[in-house]
């Protein structure tokens, strides 16, 4: 079986309701605030970070945001404060497993426990190569956001 993971870039996106994305938006924004002090130099990923979740776009460059923050991280504190956003990330997006065919496998919770995306991703892969077996030869993981999910921020 062979196992590609990577970050999917779509095209697509989806609507948000406009009343969704206002009684959204304050309780994503303070899980970021508190990021905004102790990350001022990963201010353009904090931004990245953002758009690509209140628009509910792009989840492989939101985990890799995160990551990005995780290794700038220089004190524990501030490591700390990564959890509520690590907290939110792994609430609101999957892994999903995809055939040759681009139909749906299985979806696996997120869960940042890696080093760094590279390191996750491999974890993530050696799961399905050792403890998964799918007629097909061929699987692509890729992240997303959970699929009718009301909470987009």
């Amino acid at each position: 079986m062979h196992v590609r993971c990577g970050l999917r870039l779509s095209l697509s996106r989806s609507i948000i309701p406009f009343r969704r994305v206002i009684t959204a938006l304050p309780h994503f924004d303070s899980v970021l605030g508190m990021l905004a002090t102790p990350f001022l130099r990963q201010a353009d990923t904090l931004l990245d970070l953002r758009e690509c979740a209140l628009r509910r776009v792009r989840p492989g460059r939101c985990v890799a945001c995160y990551f990005a923050l995780s290794r700038d991280a220089a004190a524990e504190e501030a490591i700390s404060r990564l959890f509520p956003l690590r907290r939110w990330l792994e609430g609101h997006i999957e892994v999903v497993a995809y055939d040759d065919g681009e139909r749906t496998l299985e979806a696996l919770p997120l869960l940042l426990d890696g080093e760094d995306l590279e390191t996750y991703c491999r974890e993530v892969m050696a799961e399905f190569q050792q403890n998964r077996a799918y007629a097909s030869p061929h699987i692509t993981l890729s992240f997303r956001f959970r699929p009718g999910d009301a909470r987009a921020a």
